[in-house]
């Protein structure tokens, strides 16, 4: 009986102590003695003969015998028990930490794959994959279970990416020493009353560098449709400068929450499309969605450039590079940081934690010198607003250009796995919008054009060195956290909804905009080349609900 206690205590991950270890010994004894005297009662007669009443009293004795012996024996050994135990748990057996984290990971990668096969998809693990393990704002890795392997998102491309496709799942805007914070959605939605955005400013605003990249009518947007296969639900990954219908919710201007859709099908522009089109409009006419930009572009000013306190070091040090070298640009900031980053400081894979307490970016900055895209991605976001920059802290996905192979129907595919799990900086661009900025040394190889490449190597290694500029690597440790008390609710559930099967299990829905043929020849006419207002359409087995890019432009683009 108390096998099971003691095992379901380890996998809920209770620390040994030397006070449950001796109660368990005694009650174990105990039970043992008591084991060791059972009646019999079909040999010891009929109830009204002096041979029951013999064996009924014979019985109580050796039972009073056997509990005095049992508690003496456990007094007797008490001291010495205290003694051996303290020497054995103090043993340090970090030589077997990784063996037991590789077989660890390989288990629970294998019951994570295939739980939701064997139970008809009724029982279907998310796993919290961020950027190390460490998921939502938290720059310390919690407890946990590392696993690796473990498909999180499926992507479907229309066309072939040209860059890194970034996957936005949660965003930092503040950081109270140690760990980011999300936006304050009370405070923008204070602030988008003044600022004219019809309907939804959540999601007008979110949608805004679509809209003013498709206002020219130029530019011909993508189709990027998402999976989430066991991603964390609590999250809608999506990438930059895609249009959000009203069916999401997005909290302030900060992540969108998760939808109970499994697909999301997104229109887009890549980011160089996007930055070609919205710098040609800087020197034209102002209109309305200009003027929407203006007012975000001064909010995100006055929200995301606050410098935690005990960074004076640091910041004397931006200061003096922004005087000296004349740094005003995006870029030129981006490019000083990164080379600073990277010349000072060490990409590894299983970097030191810092002590509890401490401040996790102090902690890289001074004394550690080593960490992943968390730490990189952190200490950018802090030296950006240092240059006067508004800059966020952001986790989600990595998709390098070359994880994408072409199918038999033209579309681009791309398998992202716990690996992919990535963290960066992203800064507010006035004109543009906010952009992803690469920090991480192990995905950097082209400036302005991050490449990560992530390689399935094997992901507990005690250091991992840094990659050479140009090579590929994985961008993170075997990082995907799962909580324990959900594994163990797992295991415990697995058999019993196993055997329901998956009898009428069908696929999935699917919510997004419909692709269709946008023939863009001026924002006037954008709405003629779009589907009606809530239409839907079948394919490929899913029922999309189609968004309308223009219930916006209808609004704010008058009829020619």
């Amino acid at each position: 009986m108390l096998l099971p206690v003691v095992v379901l205590l380890a996998l809920a991950g209770a620390a040994p102590a030397v006070p449950a270890c001796l109660l368990l010994l005694a009650g174990w004894m105990g039970a043992w003695a008591a084991s060791c005297s059972v009646q019999r009662r079909a040999l010891w007669g009929r109830r009204d003969t002096e041979n029951y009443r013999q064996n009924l009293c014979r019985h109580y004795n050796i039972q009073k015998s056997a509990a005095l012996a049992a508690g003496g024996l456990c007094l007797a050994l008490a001291l010495p028990c205290w003694w051996l135990l303290r020497l054995a748990l103090g043993v340090p057996l970090g030589w077997l930490q990784p063996a037991a984290q590789r077989v660890e990971s390989a288990a629970l990668s294998t019951a994570i794959t295939w739980l939701p096969r064997v139970s008809g998809g009724r029982l279907n693990i998310q796993v919290e994959a961020a950027a190390g393990g460490v998921a939502d704002g938290a720059l310390n890795q919690g407890g946990g279970i590392q696993v690796s392997g473990v498909t999180d998102l499926a992507l479907t491309a229309s066309d072939k990416p040209e860059e890194t496709v970034y996957l936005r799942g949660f965003i930092g805007g503040s950081y109270d020493g140690t760990t980011w914070q999300a936006p304050d959605a009370d405070a923008f939605d204070s602030a988008a009353m003044n600022w004219k955005t019809e309907d939804n400013a959540r999601l007008t605003i979110a949608s805004l560098p679509f809209l003013r990249t498709a206002y020219d009518g130029t530019a011909q947007p993508q189709t990027l449709t998402v999976e989430r296969i066991h991603a964390d639900t609590q999250y809608t990954y999506a990438p930059y400068n895609a249009y959000w219908g009203d069916y999401y919710t997005i909290q302030g201007d900060g992540a969108a929450a998760g939808q109970t859709a499994q697909d999301d099908v997104f229109l887009y522009y890549p980011r160089d499309a996007a930055q070609t089109q919205l710098e040609a409009r800087a020197d034209a006419d102002p209109s309305v969605l200009d003027r929407m930009e203006a007012s975000y572009a001064a909010y995100a000013a006055s929200r995301y450039t606050a410098v935690p306190d005990g960074y004076d070091e640091l910041q004397t040090l931006c200061d003096e590079a922004k005087k000296d070298q004349k740094l005003t640009e995006a870029a030129d900031i981006g490019d000083y940081i990164r080379a600073y980053l990277n010349t000072n400081y060490q990409y590894n894979a299983s970097a030191p934690q810092p002590p509890e307490g401490a401040d996790p970016i102090r902690y890289f900055l001074t004394e550690s010198k080593q960490g992943y895209s968390v730490q990189f991605a952190s200490a950018a976001v802090v030296m950006f607003r240092m240059f006067g920059l508004p800059a966020r802290y952001v986790v989600g996905y990595a998709a390098p250009q070359s994880l994408f192979t072409q199918q038999e129907d033209g579309s681009w595919h791309a398998i992202l796995q716990d690996d992919n799990a990535h963290a960066w900086a992203e800064v507010y661009i006035s004109g543009q919008g906010w952009t992803p900025m690469e920090m991480t040394p192990a995905c950097w190889s082209v400036p302005n054009r991050p490449t990560c490449a992530p390689t399935r190597c094997p992901k507990l290694k005690v250091k991992t060195p840094p990659p050479q500029q140009g090579e590929s690597s994985a961008n993170e440790p075997a990082a995907t956290i799962v909580p324990r008390s959900r594994l163990v609710l797992a295991a415990l559930l697995g058999v019993p909804v196993g055997c329901c099967g998956a009898a009428g299990a069908g696929p999935p829905p699917c919510h997004g905009v419909w692709p269709g043929q946008l023939q863009r020849a001026g924002a006037g006419r954008v709405w003629q080349h779009l589907p009606p207002f809530g239409a839907s359409r079948p394919a490929a087995g899913y029922t999309i609900r189609c968004a309308g890019v223009c219930r916006i432009f209808a609004k704010l683009c008058p009829r020619p």
